[in-house]
């Protein structure tokens, strides 16, 4: 009889502890899983905060990059007005509008395409700031966290004024 109390106590024991452990392994391989998912799954936010610093950073590359161009451009545009000002045989045109000379129509073609990139990159540089905004707006939080607390001023208050004089306040509420 003590054998079989004993036998059926430790069946208890032991089936208890295997459904305890089967349990655990079960939650653990759930918690598993979970992590897993959301490993797999893409952090919106995270990708917000990445996007909207690297469109920030490309726009300023591209702003900067057209400022640039754009200044190279004017310089070399001068340089050619300068050249026709001292030299004004050389900056005859032809009937297309193109110069007679070819050196200085080379180096007024190059300065078109200096102009044409410095617009091109400043088109997208703004687009890209543009871009920018919209991703800071799309990161903004949506929780609005605490609900504001009313200022309630203290009823009595008791100070004094810049000439030194006492003041004395009181508010009615409503």
């Amino acid at each position: 009889m003590k054998r079989a109390c004993f036998a059926a106590a430790a069946t208890l024991v032991f089936s208890s502890v295997m459904a305890d452990s089967a349990a655990a392994q079960y939650a653990h391989q759930r918690v598993f899983a979970r992590e897993r998912v959301e490993a797999q799954a893409p952090d919106r936010g995270a990708f917000l905060k990445v996007a909207k610093w690297t469109t920030l950073m490309g726009s300023a590359a591209a702003l900067g990059y057209g400022i640039i161009t754009n200044r190279e451009a004017d310089r070399d545009y001068d340089a050619i007005e300068k050249i026709c000002e001292e030299t004004p045989e050389r900056c005859t045109r032809l009937t297309n509008g193109e110069y007679a000379d070819a050196e200085l129509e080379a180096r007024y073609q190059d300065v078109v395409r200096l102009d044409d990139r410095a617009k091109l990159s400043l088109t997208a540089g703004q687009v890209g700031l543009a871009a920018t905004l919209v991703l800071f707006i799309l990161d903004l939080p949506s929780d609005p966290g605490t609900e504001d607390i009313p200022y309630e001023p203290r009823r009595l208050r008791i100070g004094s004024r810049a000439d030194g004089s006492l003041q004395v306040g009181y508010t009615l509420s409503r």
